[in-house]
């Protein structure tokens, strides 16, 4: 929540010679009333300085309207988006490790991921009361639970709603993480990790390393031969490797 000062200072751009001289441009107008508003408060300054009084400062706010501006409500379906990417956070490591091995990262999060299908259940507030899970219901509806027996064990309707409506979110929690891993998959492809793995070799290989590559009948055209080689003999390869691929699946889910 904030608060908003509204000052009411009267400044037309009425031609009228009856009303405030003709003031060509909205900038202008805005450049005025801040004249006169610095004006009046200086005044109010000099003024309490001299009477050390209050008086003319606060019959200076009764004229003042205060508005309260209130954020509105978030949608269910921004909860679901930070909960998921605080979720994927946790993963960096283990989806830039999968892409570097299997050239994407995995979509079966409760089988592929430890603790996953802990977090996504934990993560929403199994209860609310019955407005709440309504709503829940109705802006997730496409991830809508249709397993009854998921709560058959309720035996009151709040507790199925409830029931309803903690399944609805998970599912969409769950939709939500899985997209972002193949948006991941997509962006940070075999192509973007053999690039960030070349301009690795770049920085690190030395003539020495060339030269005892050749001696290891690896061929240097062959960047398939030179990956193998750097991750058996450079330590600082697959390390540099990862936290760039880090940095690139951080970057993407940010």
């Amino acid at each position: 929540m904030k608060a908003r000062t509204t000052f009411y200072i009267h400044i037309n751009d009425d031609k009228d010679p009856r009303h405030n001289d003709y003031i060509r441009n909205e900038y202008e107008l805005r450049e005025e009333a801040k004249n006169i508003l610095r004006s009046r408060i200086v005044s109010l300054a000099i003024g309490f300085g001299i009477n050390h009084s209050l008086k003319d400062i606060d019959e200076f706010l009764r004229y003042q309207s205060f508005t309260i501006c209130r954020q509105p409500k978030p949608s269910t379906m921004y909860y679901v988006k930070a909960d998921a990417q605080d979720i994927i956070s946790d993963y960096i490591e283990k989806i830039a490790e999968m892409l570097i091995d299997d050239g994407e990262a995995s979509t079966d999060l409760y089988n592929d991921y430890y603790d996953m299908d802990s977090r996504i259940s934990e993560s929403d507030d199994y209860w609310r009361n019955r407005e709440e899970a309504i709503e829940t219901i109705d802006e997730l509806s496409e991830f809508e639970e249709k397993e009854s027996g998921l709560w058959k064990e309720c035996g009151d309707y709040r507790d199925i709603l409830n029931a309803i409506a903690h399944y609805t979110y998970t599912n969409a929690l769950y939709h939500e993480i899985e997209s972002m891993i193949e948006s991941i998959n997509d962006t940070i492809d075999s192509d973007a990790i053999t690039e960030i793995e070349d301009q690795i070799t770049k920085e690190l290989l030395t003539e020495d390393d060339y030269q005892s590559m050749k001696e290891a009948d690896i061929d240097i055209e062959d960047f398939d031969e030179v990956r193998e080689w750097c991750e058996e003999n450079i330590e600082e390869f697959t390390s540099e490797r990862l936290k760039r691929v880090m940095e690139a699946v951080k970057e993407e889910i940010e």
